[in-house]
């Protein structure tokens, strides 16, 4: 086993140049870093090799699913660069893990459920609450259940799931 070196670029808590093991991959080079920061992607780290980009990394896939993509593997001179979120949405109320989400464009309401876990068992489901920022004013939306997957998030929303009646 030789050591490379890698650089670690963006939002992450250190960036810089870092000698790791020639059998790591991209997840052990962002650890190296400190992780990403507050401002940074979960959604699109980005693996660049000899200046042109190999690779797109999903965090979400291995927090959630465990899933580590083939080819991964560094090289010696990688670079990993964690750019800035683009959607970030926060989700509240009755389901099994509120906090805030970073969406890549396109996500539904149905996707942030997934993402959270679903509801939580005292959750009404029949719909959903959202606040949107339009950059005017504030819009609020009834989402429906029918609707949860075809309902398109931006960055700002705020989506609340209520409880049942007691």
């Amino acid at each position: 086993i030789r050591t490379i070196q890698v650089n670690v670029t963006g939002e992450v808590e250190v960036p810089g140049t870092y000698s790791i093991s020639s059998l790591s991959n991209v997840y052990n080079a962002l650890y190296c870093a400190g992780g990403v920061n507050e401002l940074g992607t979960l959604r699109k780290i980005q693996l660049i090799r000899n200046g042109k980009q190999k690779a797109e990394v999903d965090l979400y896939d291995f927090i959630l699913n465990g899933v580590i993509p083939d080819g991964l593997a560094l090289h010696d001179g990688d670079v990993i660069n964690v750019p800035l979120y683009v959607n970030l949405v926060s989700l509240e109320g009755s389901v099994k893990r509120p906090m805030y989400y970073e969406m890549k464009d396109g996500e539904t309401v149905q996707e942030l459920l997934d993402y959270a876990g679903g509801f939580a068992g005292d959750a009404y489901r029949s719909n959903v609450n959202l606040v949107r920022q339009n950059g005017v004013e504030y819009q609020v939306y009834t989402v429906d259940s029918p609707l949860f997957s075809a309902f398109i998030l931006k960055d700002g929303d705020e989506v609340t799931v209520g409880t049942l009646i007691d």
